[in-house]
């Protein structure tokens, strides 16, 4: 049989296929029609929540900008915001910022539980690490200094190398301070002065040191040798690595422990997510 002839069979019996199953065809074919308009209809239903959310989010954080402190936000009307808007990006944002407003108001308990809540509730978005941060923040104010120590620790473990885990760095080293444990402190601020870390903190880590130091000068370490008397030394002396001896930073500043004390001029503090200053108005970096 010719190769023509082959095709046209395998053609005349799909055709005979298709009428024998026409009606199975025709119903399936309208099955997957109506899944295909409900799956549309959901996610059109989901663009348009979110951008509600979006929308009655910016309404309340408009009020942040008036001078009047009567009329800025309270947290209630943030998780007005999240109780409205479940599983929208902005609900995410309210939470985290009713959080906040709760934090700067001295409230640290409540601060503590809305972070939380929002570990247990949006442990995948990408601000987790701003609320396990705030979490600890929140016992850290409160002086439960043990578990706020644990509370850092936390941090560090789930987010080595990334600015939080230089924040909460900072947090123990200070911990450490007032618990007159200047050496743990030591090594903390010395961790923070390598390459890669954020200069913000590692200048911030330096200024602490010194200050340190300058307390605990029985901690600061020996000056190089001078590189004269190396020279002029034996035959086997090595000349010190470090010619320039110890950094000089600027005159020491006191720091605030806890850096969620400032939300409104801090970028990195504890329950203001990064973005804040994009849709609504970091990610963590």
């Amino acid at each position: 049989m010719s190769t023509e002839s082959e095709e046209s069979s395998g053609i005349i019996e799909f055709l005979a296929w298709v009428e024998t199953h026409r009606q199975t065809l025709i119903v399936g074919g309208m099955g997957a029609m109506v899944v295909g308009g409900i799956i549309y209809i959901m996610q059109w239903k989901s663009d348009q929540n979110e951008k509600a959310a979006g929308g009655a989010l910016y309404e309340v954080q408009v009020n942040e900008s008036e001078t009047d402190a009567a009329k800025k936000p309270s947290a209630e009307a943030y998780l007005a915001v999240e109780s409205g808007y479940g599983g929208t990006s902005a609900a995410e944002r309210a939470l985290l910022l009713a959080a906040r407003t709760h934090f700067v108001a001295g409230d640290y308990d409540q601060a503590k539980s809305l972070f939380s809540r929002f570990e247990a509730e949006y442990g995948a978005s990408q601000f987790v690490s701003t609320a396990l941060y705030g979490v600890a923040a929140s016992e850290d104010a409160a002086g439960k200094l043990a578990e706020a120590k644990s509370g850092y620790q936390a941090v560090l473990n789930r987010f080595a190398n990334t600015p939080i885990a230089a924040q909460a760095k900072l947090a123990m080293a200070s911990i450490h301070e007032s618990s007159d444990e200047a050496v743990e402190a030591l090594a903390l601020y010395d961790d923070l002065n390598r390459p890669g870390v954020p200069i913000s903190y590692s200048t911030r880590a330096l200024t602490r040191r010194e200050k340190l130091l300058d307390e605990h000068p029985e901690l600061r370490p020996e000056p190089a040798s001078d590189l004269t008397e190396a020279s002029s030394g034996s035959v086997g002396a090595s000349a010190p690595s470090d010619l320039g001896g110890s950094p000089e930073p600027n005159e020491a500043v006191a720091t605030p422990k806890v850096d969620l004390s400032e939300p409104e001029q801090s970028s990195d503090a504890p329950g203001t997510p990064s973005d804040e200053s994009g849709e609504a108005g970091g990610e963590e970096q």
